[in-house]
């Protein structure tokens, strides 16, 4: 525990363990999650119509941009990304946003999501160009945290049942004393899991749930279990070496909030796909030779058939060393024999 909590105090932020937050645009609700560091920034958006889109900045990129949708506006590069982070941490009312969908010469469809704001008292525009995100990175910041979340609540779900039966259990032991309730309206039940869910789905409340905007788990406290979860998460990757998103792992962070390397480009369009898994990046501290897959192969099997070859003869040696005790053993009761006849 204490180790966690060292590691807490001292990792490095990523866009991984940030929450996301709904946004009403044209009465389309999008959900929008973002990190922004000093130098640079990354933000994702999803829309139940198409699924994760994405875009990253550089601090270059970022000066051109200001540049051209803000030719007024001199600022240093982390004054400007402070602006903006604090633009779209939540919808605000008096920032008008605007979201639209384009198609490129290529025939890949992007989006522009933009808002228009002030900078000390200099009007402020800014836009992202975000691009359709792989599935893996909408699998890895929406479907397996979801998963998990519901997971988490159903064993705390379980953790306040078993609350609830000690609790009757203790009042019971208090009534076995003659001990009564002061107010008749105070008194309940005792819990029944079974009757209790069958209210809970003949409940109109169960059916408001259904009704009700999907996106709305995003802002109540289901949103800090969300963060809570992926910094747990990415805390037991790095105690048990165990990579949780093994299959897609090729998102921008890696799950301990270390940024991977990306192939330079221009920025903007084209930075989510123009990266490489690490299980495909070369190691160039390994030779060529080290690298050979049959010589891996017969290093592993040496080492599979050794441990065999040795504890094989460890067992013949003590056959042997029975059998030649057995013989001196039969000789000795043979020599006492004969002097008996004498």
């Amino acid at each position: 525990m204490a180790a966690e909590m060292e590691w807490r105090r001292n990792r490095q932020d990523d866009l991984n363990c940030q929450s996301w937050h709904p946004f009403d645009i044209n009465s389309q609700v999008y959900l929008i999650k973002s990190y922004f560091s000093d130098e640079d920034y990354e933000v994702s958006m999803y829309d139940s119509a198409y699924g994760l889109w994405g875009e990253r900045l550089d601090q270059i990129d970022i000066k051109k941009r200001c540049k051209a949708l803000n030719p007024n506006v001199e600022a240093p590069v982390h004054q400007i990304l402070k602006h903006i982070s604090k633009s779209i941490e939540i919808q605000k009312p008096d920032i008008n946003y605007n979201f639209e969908y384009q198609d490129q010469e290529d025939g890949k469809q992007t989006i522009t999501f933009g808002f228009s704001t002030h900078l000390a008292g200099v009007p402020f525009n800014w836009t992202f160009h975000c691009e359709l995100a792989p599935v893996q990175e909408l699998d890895l910041h929406l479907i397996q945290p979801l998963w998990m979340m519901v997971n988490e609540l159903l064993r705390r779900q379980g953790e306040l049942k078993k609350v609830i039966i000690n609790k009757d259990r203790e009042i019971d032991d208090y009534k076995s004393t003659g001990a009564r309730c002061s107010r008749k309206q105070l008194e309940t039940s005792k819990f029944d899991e079974k009757s209790f869910m069958n209210e809970m789905i003949t409940s109109k409340d169960f059916e408001d749930q259904i009704r009700a905007d999907s996106s709305k788990f995003v802002a109540t406290k289901v949103s800090d279990l969300y963060k809570q979860l992926m910094i747990k998460k990415t805390w037991l990757q790095i105690q048990d070496g165990y990579n949780f998103d093994e299959p897609f792992a090729n998102s921008l962070y890696d799950m301990s909030g270390t940024q991977r390397e990306t192939v330079t480009g221009t920025g903007g369009v084209g930075s989510w796909l123009n990266k490489l898994p690490p299980s495909l990046m070369p190691d160039e501290s390994i030779s060529p030779e080290k690298k050979s897959p049959m010589k891996k192969q017969k290093t592993a099997i040496s080492a599979q058939i050794s441990p065999q070859k040795e504890e094989n003869s460890e067992l013949k040696r003590r056959l042997e060393l029975e059998e030649k005790l057995a013989k001196n053993t039969e000789k000795a009761g043979g020599k006492k024999k004969k002097k008996l006849k004498f």
